[in-house]
C-alpha cells in the first residue's frame, strides 16, 4: 500500500531556500542620479562631436555606432531601479529569484561604493559574477558569514564597469 504524502511547507523550495535566513534584505539594485538637462546636453554634444570626427574620417559605421550608444545611453540613464530581495542561508544565497549554493562559488569580494555590493565569484572558464546589493545592512556581519563558507578576495574591490559608473553618475 502506498503512503500518502505528508504535507511539507518545505516542499516545492531549493536546498538552498528551505529554511529560515539568516540575513534578508530589500536592496535597489543600483543608485539612480537625479540628472539635469545640462547632463543630457553634455551627453548629447560629446556624442555630435565623435560623430563629427568619424564622418570627417569617412568612418560611417563609427558614425552609426557613436549615434545608436548615444541613445541607448540616453534611454537606459531613464531606467528606474528595481528592488532586489537578497537572503542568506546556511546551504547558500538568493538574489532576486534565483537561488545558488555556496559550492557554484569559488570565492566573495566586497566591493565599497555608494552602493556598496557583495561579489560572488561563479566556479568555471567562463562563469560571471553574482551580485547582491547591500544598502541599509550591516556589510561587516554578512561578510563574516560568508566567509565560513567561502574564501575572501581582499585585494580586489570596485571593478572598472563600477568606476565608470560613478563618474558618469550613471
Amino acid at each position: 500500500m502506498a503512503e500518502e504524502p505528508k504535507d511539507d511547507s518545505k516542499k516545492g523550495k531549493s536546498g538552498v531556500e528551505a529554511n529560515k535566513p539568516i540575513f534578508a534584505w530589500k536592496s535597489p539594485d543600483f543608485i539612480q542620479y537625479e540628472r539635469s538637462g545640462r547632463w543630457y546636453i553634455i551627453v548629447g554634444v560629446v556624442a555630435i562631436v565623435l560623430a563629427g570626427l568619424l564622418a570627417w574620417q569617412e568612418l560611417w559605421t563609427g558614425v552609426a555606432l557613436v549615434i545608436v550608444a548615444a541613445i541607448i545611453f540616453i534611454i537606459s540613464s531613464r531606467i528606474k531601479p528595481r528592488e532586489v530581495i537578497c537572503a542568506v542561508y546556511t546551504e547558500g544565497v538568493v538574489v532576486g529569484d534565483k537561488a545558488y549554493e555556496y559550492g557554484e562559488f569559488k570565492s566573495f569580494w566586497v566591493s565599497i561604493g555608494e552602493l556598496p555590493k557583495l561579489k560572488l565569484q561563479r566556479t568555471g572558464r567562463i562563469a560571471g559574477i553574482v551580485e547582491m546589493p547591500l544598502q541599509n545592512v550591516d556589510t561587516n556581519q554578512i561578510r563574516l558569514y560568508i566567509s565560513k563558507h567561502l574564501p575572501e578576495e581582499e585585494e580586489k574591490g570596485e571593478d572598472l564597469v563600477d568606476y565608470i559608473n560613478r563618474i558618469l553618475r550613471f
